[in-house]
């Protein structure tokens, strides 16, 4: 595309094409269903990210000499004001509460816009996760907890085991079993599965399984939906290009827009220094 000399391309058939063509693209389905699809991943990836930081912080707390020992005296008579506490439960309350909004939204993408087949095989999946990840029920129920207290009943232990190069410590930061069991809230399956454990809730490896067993799913259902409704995101894809070339003037579909603006930015320098433009059409390589 060269920049115009003083003429308005967009004449009245231009404008009504425009208009008409954005009337389709918002009453389209595809473009309904690839938004959807769009903020539903974003959401999986802002829990995602939440999840890392918890886990990053309870392993420096768990790996690292001198976390180690700030954990221990923190967490022999807990207070809301310390600084590891305090992240510990901010980074809790944000990885409890993005596991229900996953979930949540990875419900209603399945019964919006999946088909009978693909409903039966996420139940499937779901089954599946909750066998291979036992402690699945007490994180998705921890939401609960955490949102009512905003705060977690943290607790550390400390073992001695011999190995070949003599005695080692071993640190895990845990939850207070019997603190989480006092909360009236727990469905039966989260109840059972503290009732169960013999000791407190080494909590670090219960989040990871679970962050990857859910990862998992979450990127399945995104992938079989889009391949689903491929034909109606396909239709507003079209409907999109054929929008971009109307305001273009026919020069671009909108399929590299970075390298396209980069061109008309460069055009504008030429036009400015009273240089030849260089027509998008002519540009090597271009889509």
């Amino acid at each position: 595309m060269t920049i115009p000399e003083g003429r308005n391309w967009q004449d009245d058939d231009g404008q009504r094409e425009v208009a008409g063509l954005r009337q389709q693209i918002d009453q389209s389905e595809g473009r309904r269903i690839h938004a959807h699809l769009t903020s539903y991943l974003r959401t999986v990836t802002v829990w995602q990210g939440f999840a890392n930081s918890l886990l990053n912080l309870l392993n420096e707390c768990e790996h690292n000499e001198e976390m180690r020992v700030y954990a221990i005296t923190s967490m022999r008579q807990p207070d809301p004001r310390d600084s590891i506490i305090s992240a510990l439960d901010s980074s809790l309350v944000a990885f409890a509460a993005g596991v229900g909004a996953v979930i949540d939204q990875t419900r209603e993408v399945v019964n919006k816009y999946g088909d009978r087949k693909v409903k039966r095989e996420f139940e499937q999946r779901k089954k599946a996760l909750e066998e291979r990840v036992p402690s699945a029920p007490l994180i998705v129920k921890l939401r609960n907890y955490v949102l009512h207290y905003l705060s977690a009943p943290w607790g550390v232990s400390l073992h001695w085991v011999n190995e070949d190069e003599g005695q080692v410590v071993t640190f895990k930061v845990q939850l207070s079993r019997g603190q989480l069991l006092q909360m009236q809230g727990w469905s039966s399956p989260a109840k059972a599965f503290l009732e169960k454990q013999e000791s407190d809730i080494h909590i670090t490896p219960l989040i990871e399984e679970f962050t990857n067993a859910e990862a998992e799913l979450s990127a399945w259902v995104h992938n079989v939906i889009m391949e689903l409704r491929a034909p109606e995101i396909n239709a507003a894809n079209d409907l999109i290009s054929r929008y971009n070339l109307a305001l273009t003037g026919g020069a671009h579909d909108g399929s590299d827009w970075d390298r396209f603006n980069d061109h008309v930015g460069e055009n504008l320098k030429r036009k400015t220094a009273g240089e030849a433009q260089v027509n998008w059409n002519d540009v090597e390589g271009k889509p």
